[in-house]
């Protein structure tokens, strides 16, 4: 009833603004409103797939983001050792990973572990040993940087989990206006299949199988 006079002053004398109509107008002036008044932030979720080794159980969760919403990569992952899949690519992660060599208290590879398998190179003998049961990890496209740690470059994994596209590339700048990258992405993996003679996908090998 307030917005009748105001229109029939403003637009055209005798002209009325209907009951539905005013309510249906505020809403529309209200939600335009909210919209300019919005401030976009950046939005990430982690999602893994948590496996137990002896029955092969699995299942599925997702992280919002840190509880103290710092984007660097979410060390405490790297220990759950029973992870069978954990999707980082594309969350705004900055900063390097960690390289966890002067960690006491991160499990090491051992001499007995890799002489127990013919597959595992001694290079890979007092490496941090993360993600041991991981058959996928990707963290590429988002803002990381520094040097690839040797826990990386020399998983078990590592050739299975397409480093090419889903490990080395990363995009854009850090909030501190640096672009982003390893400083030291391998050209190839014939330094992995150099130390993994033995493993069934090092191409060195494919012509001894035919």
């Amino acid at each position: 009833y307030k917005l009748s006079p105001f229109v029939s002053q403003k637009i055209r004398r005798g002209l009325s603004a209907g009951r539905v109509q005013s309510v249906a107008l505020r809403l529309v002036v209200d939600r335009e409103n909210e919209i300019r008044a919005f401030n976009p932030e950046e939005y990430w979720t982690i999602d893994a797939k948590f496996t137990n080794p002896p029955e092969r159980k699995s299942f599925n969760a997702t992280l919002v983001q840190d509880a103290d919403g710092n984007r660097t990569f979410p060390k405490r992952l790297l220990r759950w050792d029973a992870l069978d899949t954990l999707i980082l690519s594309v969350n705004y992660l900055q900063g390097s990973l960690p390289s966890l060599e002067d960690d006491p208290d991160f499990p090491k590879w051992t001499r007995a572990e890799v002489d127990a398998c013919d597959t595992l190179p001694q290079r890979l003998a007092g490496l941090p040993k993360v993600l041991p049961h991981t058959t996928l990890l990707t963290i590429n496209l988002n803002r990381l940087t520094g040097a690839l740690p040797d826990w990386l470059l020399y998983h078990p994994c590592l050739d299975l989990w397409m480093p090419e596209s889903l490990i080395f590339p990363q995009e854009g700048k850090d909030e501190k206006g640096s672009s982003c990258g390893f400083t030291n992405v391998p050209a190839s993996l014939d330094y992995y299949y150099e130390e993994y003679v033995n493993k069934k996908f090092n191409p060195n090998n494919q012509g001894d199988k035919q």
